[in-house]
């Protein structure tokens, strides 16, 4: 079965222009939906991946349909064409002319799924020269370790079950 995703952001915008393109590619389902694209929260578009089987087309105006953020997109297409290809689905998308039925349109995805893969690996690797650089300069990260001594006193309090617990934190800060 061949099914058909539109999205515009506000219920005062209007589908039309793109179920038409849709219609044109010979769908027999359009599902779509009014809210914004970085809501990934949309109930049609979940029910369409719901229904989707091997052997099945969607079929999208633009790739911007998917998401307003480049990178939510990257990853919505990323988790998609991965699902995609496992379970034989194919994406088309009318205004980029993509279609993963083409080896240029899986080249296209796979590039897209290369550049996340990269943005994903170099702000690991910032986070790690961060870390790096602030333990240099004598920072540690994660939560400060407890006074040993304290928190012995804050036991030792708690199971004379004289002081409340909001006591025992007032009088040794553990």
């Amino acid at each position: 079965m061949r099914f058909g995703y539109a999205r515009v952001s506000t219920t005062e915008q209007n589908l039309e222009m793109q179920v038409e393109a849709i219609k044109s590619y010979g769908v027999d389902k359009i599902y779509s939906d009014k809210l914004s694209g970085k809501s990934m929260d949309r109930k049609e578009f979940g029910k369409l991946l719901e229904h989707l089987r091997s052997g099945d087309t969607l079929v999208i105006y633009s790739l911007s349909r998917l998401g307003r953020k480049t990178k939510d997109l990257i990853g919505l297409l990323v988790v998609a064409f991965e699902k995609f290809n496992a379970e034989n689905i194919n994406l088309v998308s009318i205004k980029e002319n993509i279609d993963t039925n083409s080896p240029m349109g899986r080249a296209m995805i796979g590039m897209i799924s290369i550049f996340s893969e990269l943005e994903r690996e170099i702000i690991v690797e910032r986070v790690r020269e961060g870390v790096k650089n602030a333990r240099a300069r004598g920072r540690m990260g994660g939560r400060p370790r407890a006074n040993e001594e304290k928190v012995n006193e804050a036991i030792a309090l708690y199971r004379s079950e004289i002081y409340s617990v909001q006591e025992i934190i007032a009088k040794t800060g553990v």
